[in-house]
């Protein structure tokens, strides 16, 4: 078998970028987007500073994160070990960036050329394909797989990847891990201090750094690959799914006759229907109204995500990874919910559709919830309370939604009902719950301390603690003790509810959610080695 990967030695390089010059002119990419980068860093103080040159790539990882994020089976792992992406079937949804923690996967928005115009050489290379999807670093397996019989990757520059061929130092070297006789496995044999970055994550890099120097840890930079489009995404479909799931259970404990809006005259069950020939057409109701807004509300999430990839079109895709992909489970639930809701509103209003329904749900805000728990490039996300968020968040949420429309279109409900009322404050007291042992998580990473930082300032404690818990709390109580004389509390208490419901998820979407720093555990593990390299032999006196 043959596993191919690479050792650099950081003592070697210089950091003169012709890796990363090499890679773009063998690889035909585009301006902003480069597979290789040289990282400049910086520690110590004057005088004692130290300066130090860091060639980043992918890691071509033994357990990818990218791979079972994929919704659609774009990445793929080769028997060689090489991750590489299928470009006719990725639709640039962006769920592999976020889970790459070495942010090695790069989203092409459009098509784009240094001088406005495309040149001549740049045409030699360029592959529009790949504008609107995801794409990497593949170790130009093109050079080697068809090469000849007797040609030696990793020796023989033409069969080598480009940034190893062109490193000037020799600092980049490429070969076969299984093969004990290659230079990568010589050279990490004979260097015991050989590092691999963030080890702990358990991606199983195949790429290994030597002489490892100090690093200090650096300012975190936000994610910027899901933005105000995601956040509608995880805003809207839980909350859709939690509106009808109440709508339901709050009509199975009321008395009133349900119909759905058609069915066959003189079945429907509810006296206020409207014949036509031989089908009944209901008046609309408040029922109807949480059992098509919900599903709509999803909908909603759903295009969101459509419009945030670079290729929509291939939407369909995004079903064929149900086996390891949450983001491809979560698709199915939502189309799952979406088709039985609808039905029963329309058709059915049956107790076992209602079921079904709110099953597809739930498995739909879990799904959301482990999308980010699985995310290892965003520590804020890659928590195991994360799960519980999205469910108790997203059900605060349809508690507002559903407070609005009961108190617009039902109040006798809430008038005479206590359940509302209880119902709502046990929500609320949960999602805060959930909420506040999230931030006194302890801080496993300097990264994650940084993320609750942000979202412990009092300009989001106040939006989600205060304006989407404390502050409908308050009116909800008010409402259950003075039902007749405040009529509007419970409908303040849930567009509060809903306020704070999309802060947290704009919070913990775009302004908390920083990338994992690339030295996290970087020192402990540079100790370690140290510490495991055999010491020289002292001469006795």
């Amino acid at each position: 078998m043959t596993h191919w990967g690479m050792v650099v030695d950081l003592g070697r390089c210089v950091g003169c970028h012709t890796c990363t010059i090499a890679c773009k002119m063998e690889n035909g990419l585009p301006p902003s987007t480069l597979w290789r980068t040289v990282l400049d860093l910086e520690s110590g103080e004057y005088p004692d500073v130290n300066r130090q040159f860091l060639p980043m790539t992918c890691m071509q990882c033994a357990d990818p994160p990218c791979f079972d994020a994929c919704p659609t089976t774009a990445t793929k792992v080769r028997p060689d070990g090489i991750v590489w992406i299928d470009n006719d079937i990725c639709i640039g949804c962006g769920s592999c960036v976020v889970a790459c923690p070495y942010r090695a996967r790069h989203l092409i928005p459009e098509e784009k050329y240094y001088f406005g115009e495309a040149t001549p050489p740049e045409l030699a290379t360029y592959d529009k394909e790949r504008v609107g999807i995801c794409t990497k670093c593949h170790f130009c397996y093109h050079k080697f797989d068809n090469a000849p019989e007797g040609a030696r990757p990793g020796i023989d520059p033409e069969y080598t990847p480009a940034c190893s061929s062109s490193c000037i130092a020799d600092a980049i070297v490429f070969g076969d891990w299984d093969d004990p006789e290659s230079r990568v496995s010589r050279l990490a044999d004979e260097n015991p201090n050989a590092v691999r970055l963030l080890e702990h994550l358990e991606t199983k890099p195949s790429v290994v750094y030597l002489n490892p120097p100090r690093i200090e840890p650096r300012t975190p930079e936000l994610q910027r690959t899901w933005h105000g489009l995601a956040t509608a995404n995880f805003f809207c479909g839980t909350t859709g799914m939690a509106l009808f799931i109440l709508g339901t259970l709050c009509g199975w404990l009321g008395t009133e006759a349900y119909a759905p809006l058609f069915g066959a005259a003189g079945q429907a069950g509810s006296p206020d229907v409207f014949s036509i020939g031989g089908f009944s057409l209901a008046a609309f109701n408040w029922r109807h109204l949480t059992g098509l807004l919900g599903p709509a509300l999803v909908a909603i999430g759903l295009l969101s995500v459509a419009a945030e990839a670079g290729r929509p079109f291939r939407g369909f895709n995004v079903i064929r990874n149900f086996r390891n992909s949450w983001m491809s489970r979560e698709s199915v639930f939502a189309i799952a919910f979406i088709a039985l809701a609808v039905l029963d509103t329309l058709l059915l209003a049956s107790p076992v559709a209602q079921i079904l329904a709110g099953m597809a749900g739930l498995g739909l805000a879990l799904c959301q919830g482990l999308i980010l728990r699985t995310a290892k490039g965003v520590p804020a996300w890659s928590v195991p309370i994360m799960p519980h968020h999205f469910i108790a968040s997203g059900m605060a949420s349809g508690m507002g939604a559903y407070l609005i429309i009961a108190g617009v279109f039902h109040s006798r409900i809430l008038i005479e009902g206590v359940a509302p009322y209880v119902v709502g404050l046990s929500l609320i007291a949960i999602n805060l719950a959930i909420w506040l042992k999230y931030l006194a998580t302890p801080p496993h990473t300097p990264t994650f301390t940084r993320s609750v930082e942000v979202l412990r300032r009092p300009s989001y404690l106040a939006g989600i603690v205060g304006l989407g818990g404390l502050l409908p709390a308050v009116l909800l109580a008010a409402g259950l003790v003075f039902a007749q004389t405040v009529p509007a509390a419970p409908i303040l208490a849930g567009a509060a509810m809903l306020a704070g419901g999309l802060i947290a998820k704009i919070a913990l979407i775009q302004k908390a959610a920083f990338w994992v720093d690339l030295f996290d555990g970087y020192e402990e593990q540079r100790a370690a080695a140290r510490d495991a390299a055999p010491q020289p032999a002292v001469e006795a006196a």
